[in-house]
């Protein structure tokens, strides 16, 4: 199928009342991104038509959805039915449509940042910010943090009579410092005094929680790092052995969270964006992890001028109540497109973040400039108690333009002020977001 250049002639289409197919519609939803001539004959094409596809159009006019995502599940249907944008097939027809759609989105992210990057003042709404903390409380009220403190209680009495008698289990994670989203595992560590838990020691604690009642799916997951892993009341626990570092760090981040009254709601809206946008992945989907996009987050308030959050050093920051109080006067959602603007136009490549240092310095001073010789990293995000570890490692440099993307979409859409902006930090199911190939316009 050849490109559609004149989206005049669809638009006609559309006011004589003519049928359009799929791609006339899609090419209409997507001209209207940044041309108004458009936008009439997109919604009289959504009002004629209630199939799936427009839906689309409607989650792309109104931002209800991710526009690239919708793009790009597009660009995979028109490759399940033939090619949209090129005759030939010579190339791999899935890598031109997502490129198009791509390079189309990002050059109207773009061409819109610049000016709202020159405005000398952020705007802020009240109603938008009352949305955005309705959404924080309600991701904070999914918790369910005293059920699974209950829970923990319990399965350290499981294993009280175990010999030697001094095994611990200690909850880490989002449990720990409450930068949690929705109905979220449980991380914890087992503990056995002053010694390191032993792989007799896994089976032990594996065979002793398969007696006990709640406990569902136990499963031991043999590795250089074992886990078991379990559900009791329908949530999930996951239990490692010996982790003290993921516990001090656990600490170090709630004390961060609790530094200022705007920092856990902030934190918990950055975890919810990346989970949703689906760019908070580190293992499996080589984004960056939950963890790494907090540690962005925070550096982020550390070096805004003025700062909100202070340099918190471990375990020294954490003995004495914190004497904190901030110069910075921004409220949460000046804040947040305060810091989509600042990693839109981070250089990732050059620029260390370290919350540890908690101001900018280069990669290049790091010991991170030896560290990356012979390796493929396109940022740096230095663990704060590991100096050695950057937390980025993982990310794919085939999905550092797509998180770039996403950085740059925020950006225009919370610079309108407008209480739609907040969809951003909606989760969408986008199971039931497929097009039908054997669709047609009637």
């Amino acid at each position: 199928m050849e490109k559609i250049d004149n989206c005049n002639n669809i638009a006609i289409k559309v006011q004589q009342d003519e049928i359009i197919d799929l791609d006339d519609g899609c090419q209409l939803a997507l001209e209207s991104l940044s041309n108004v001539n458009y936008k009439k004959a997109v919604k009289e094409y959504i009002q004629r038509d209630k199939s799936d596809r427009s839906k689309y159009m409607t989650m792309i006019l109104t931002n209800d959805f991710d526009r690239f995502q919708v793009l790009l599940n597009i660009g995979y249907t028109f490759d399940c039915i033939g090619t949209l944008l090129f005759s030939r097939r010579s190339e791999n027809p899935v890598s031109l449509v997502n490129q198009y759609f791509r390079d189309t989105i990002t050059r109207h992210v773009q061409r819109n940042m610049q000016e709202i990057i020159q405005r000398p003042v952020l705007v802020t709404s009240n109603e938008v910010i009352e949305v955005l903390m309705n959404i924080y409380n309600y991701e904070i009220g999914q918790g369910n943090i005293e059920v699974k403190e209950k829970i923990i209680s319990e399965l350290n009495a499981m294993i009280s009579g175990l010999e030697p008698h001094n095994f611990v289990l200690k909850p880490y994670g989002s449990m720990v410092n409450g930068i949690t989203i929705g109905q979220s595992d449980v991380d914890l560590s087992l503990f056995k005094g002053t010694e390191t838990p032993t792989p007799e020691d896994h089976i032990s604690i594996k065979e002793c929680l398969a007696d006990q009642p709640g406990i569902q799916d136990l499963l031991l997951v043999p590795s250089s790092m074992p886990i078991i892993k379990l559900v009791h009341s329908g949530i999930d626990f996951d239990i490692s052995f010996g982790n003290q570092h993921a516990v001090d760090n656990s600490e170090l981040l709630k004390a961060y969270a609790q530094a200022d009254p705007r920092s856990h709601p902030f934190l918990v809206l950055i975890k919810k964006w990346a989970t949703v946008k689906g760019i908070s992945s580190a293992s499996g989907g080589g984004f960056l992890s939950s963890y790494s996009w907090t540690n962005l987050a925070i550096f982020f308030l550390q070096t805004i001028n003025p700062p909100v959050l202070p340099c918190i050093q471990f375990p020294q920051g954490l003995q004495h109540p914190l004497n904190w109080e901030s110069a910075n006067t921004l409220k949460l959602d000046q804040l947040l497109l305060a810091f989509f603007i600042f990693y839109s136009t981070f250089n990732f490549n050059d620029n260390l973040v370290s919350i540890s240092k908690g101001v900018m310095s280069r990669v290049e001073d790091s010991i991170f400039q030896q560290l990356k010789v012979g390796k493929n990293w396109s940022v740096f995000i230095q663990d704060p108690l590991l100096d050695d570890v950057n937390t980025g490692r993982w990310l794919k440099p085939c999905k550092y333009n797509t998180i770039k993307l996403e950085l740059n979409a925020a950006v225009c859409v919370l610079a309108s002020g407008s209480p739609l902006s907040t969809h951003l930090f909606h989760s969408v199911d986008k199971t039931n977001l497929v097009l039908s190939p054997k669709h047609t316009l009637n």
